[in-house]
């Protein structure tokens, strides 16, 4: 990403219009609240029939937020994408920088969780900074981490966008179904994650590190001459996914 007068212009408008959001959020969160609690949450019991398999779709969404999952999508990358294993440090990268300035704002806010104000907008603000996780709802570090991981998935490999985004909003659908948050706190906590997501590998200078990066990897791992073979012993070693989809002649 260049800087110049058109990217902060853009950069600028755009921050506008996610804190316009963002009031708009603020706005409906007792509202969507009340919805969620009196019609069906984390908490309702019997669950009906109908809803028990969103019930447990509701369930597995949230664990997109948790860094144990992306474990195993970090695994795949290393392995399955050895060209670019670049890409692995900047998911890492993004998450750190996603996570650092939410639990700073969760302590600074000092927001009661819905569960626990019964749906009220409560700020205590850092008065309560030692509190515990009851008082650290804003913003919403689950759905900044899963924002964080499907931008960054968004941005390397754009055929998974569809699925990627769906499990971040799946992952703060799920903090909201489950009282955990509320609206606002996910919009927030996703639209940090998705930003960084989406202009740190585009900083020039971060391009020209992960270049240098896998480049350095790929002339210690591959053959000068010729590479390696796509397939050997029945295991990958490229990740040209052009050419493992391209047929055998």
């Amino acid at each position: 990403m260049e800087n110049g007068p058109a990217s902060t212009g853009k950069f600028w408008i755009l921050l506008g219009l996610a804190l316009g959001v963002l009031a708009i959020c603020f706005a409906l969160d007792g509202v969507v609240y009340q919805l969620v609690h009196e019609n069906w949450n984390y908490y309702t019991r019997p669950i009906p029939d109908h809803l028990k398999l969103a019930t447990r779709v509701m369930r597995s969404l949230e664990d997109w937020g948790e860094n144990v999952f992306i474990t195993c999508v970090l695994y795949a990358m290393w392995v399955l994408d050895r060209k670019h294993r670049s890409r692995v440090v900047m998911l890492i990268a993004t998450a750190i920088l996603a996570t650092l300035p939410v639990e700073f704002v969760k302590r600074l806010a000092g927001r009661e969780r819905p569960d626990q104000c019964e749906g009220q907008t409560i700020f205590h603000g850092p008065s309560l900074w030692n509190e515990g996780g009851d008082y650290q709802s804003f913003p919403s570090g689950h759905t900044a981490s899963g924002a964080a991981f499907s931008g960054s998935l968004s941005t390397f490999y754009p055929p998974l966008r569809p699925v990627a985004v769906s499990l971040a909003v799946g992952c703060g659908a799920s903090r909201i179904w489950k009282e955990r948050h509320f609206l606002s706190d996910c919009w927030a906590g996703g639209f940090l994650g998705f930003t960084l997501a989406f202009y740190l590998p585009r900083v020039k200078r971060v391009r020209q590190w992960c270049d240098r990066f896998d480049q350095r990897w790929r002339a210690s791992t591959y053959s000068p001459a010729a590479g390696r073979p796509i397939i050997e012993h029945g295991r990958a070693h490229s990740t040209d996914f052009e050419q493992i989809r391209r047929p055998a002649a």
